[in-house]
């Protein structure tokens, strides 16, 4: 049983990623945390917020290319990142001991 667990994990992650449009921003959470997060368009001072669950990942529809600014909170304290349209990120942890992540691009 085990053997058959391993061979549909294995096949599910060679599954190419769905694509990316232009005026859709994409990201996943590769840390162990849950992140509260949301995507602030240009000149505005608020956005739509979801938790992004560990493993999970979150996809922002617009009708325009311009660039987003990924707020999230963490702790007491607010983290800001710039997204592009069309690029696929993922949230990975600096290290093990600290709460800190970074955003890094896994495709177009």
């Amino acid at each position: 049983m085990n053997r058959k667990i391993i061979l549909a994990s294995l096949a599910f992650a060679a599954m190419p990623a769905p694509a990316v449009a232009a005026g859709d921003y994409y990201v996943r959470n590769d840390t162990p945390w849950t992140q509260f997060c949301g995507l602030r368009p240009p000149h505005r001072d608020t956005g739509l917020y979801y938790n992004i669950r560990p493993g999970t990942d979150r996809t922002w529809q617009s009708g325009n290319e311009d660039h987003r600014t990924l707020l999230c909170y963490v702790g007491a304290g607010l983290t800001r990142m710039a997204l592009e349209p069309g690029v696929r990120y993922a949230m990975v942890r600096l290290n093990r001991r600290s709460g800190r992540w970074r955003l890094r691009v896994i495709g177009p």
